[in-house]
């Protein structure tokens, strides 16, 4: 039992915070640092990171990392976006190519939940 209790202890003192994990959602970072934290955020379903992860999510940059090995930053900000809005976008994600037509849908569900202000909050296209 104390084994249990030092392990749980463990892992919530040392696991990132959501606010690093939000700042990893910068386009600066590389691709693996992004897709994890997108990963992080969207099994933690939380509705503050919409606005990072939908800000340059049409990235095309793919991961080498063997848990993501083949996937595009954009997929994987969109499968967070799924997992936080529990919806799922009109057409099937494509793990290889940017998606707009799931991005725009996500938009669209973040202005009619409040979460952001206007379209224009947000830049979808990534530029390198």
């Amino acid at each position: 039992m104390l084994l249990l209790f030092s392990s749980l202890l463990l892992y919530f003192v040392f696991r990132p915070g959501n606010q690093k994990l939000k700042r990893d959602l910068d386009f600066k970072n590389p691709a693996t640092t992004i897709i994890q934290a997108a990963f992080k955020l969207g099994e933690r379903k939380d509705v503050s990171a919409v606005k990072p992860l939908l800000a340059n999510i049409l990235d095309p940059r793919m991961c080498t990392n063997i848990n993501f090995k083949g996937m595009t930053v954009c997929y994987c900000r969109l499968g967070a976006l799924q997992k936080i809005s529990n919806l799922k976008p009109p057409i099937k994600l494509d793990q290889f190519e940017v998606d707009t037509i799931a991005a725009q849908f996500y938009l669209n569900w973040a202005l009619k939940k409040g979460l952001i202000k206007s379209k224009e909050e947000i830049n979808l296209n990534y530029y390198r």
